[in-house]
């Protein structure tokens, strides 16, 4: 799998100088992940790409995969959203694959105008990211 920032089917790209990911020897998470692009059509009043986060989030390992369950209990207890123009709930499963991808699969939640948007978003983390 490659890296991509993929909103509603399309792949945005992923920033690679606006996005970071460290993993604490703890097993604590903090990423900031960015599109490199706008989606179509929202260039002419968005600031900047969507920009999903997690501060501070503690993974569950098992084996060599590191893994998150984004849901509500989840979402109440960190600091976890895509912000694109507003801060938006965003839930599914964040993986840290042994290969070294970090991968989160789900949808962003409804902003009361159309439906939940799926989301996937993989960065590629660095030999060391902690």
């Amino acid at each position: 799998m490659r890296e991509e920032f993929r909103l509603g089917g399309v792949d945005l790209g992923v920033d690679g100088d606006r996005s970071s990911v460290v993993i604490g020897d703890s097993g604590l998470l903090t990423a900031e992940l960015s599109a490199a692009a706008t989606p179509a059509g929202t260039s002419q009043w968005a600031l900047a790409p969507p920009l999903l986060y997690f501060r501070g989030v503690p993974l569950t390992t098992a084996g060599d995969t590191m893994t998150l369950t984004v849901d509500d209990e989840a979402l109440d207890a960190y600091d976890i959203a895509l912000y694109f123009i507003e801060h938006r709930d965003v839930q599914g499963t964040l993986t840290v694959r042994p290969d070294g991808l970090l991968v989160f699969s789900g949808f962003v939640a409804s902003n009361g105008i159309g439906p939940a948007q799926r989301l996937t978003v993989s960065r590629r983390l660095s030999a060391r990211h902690a």
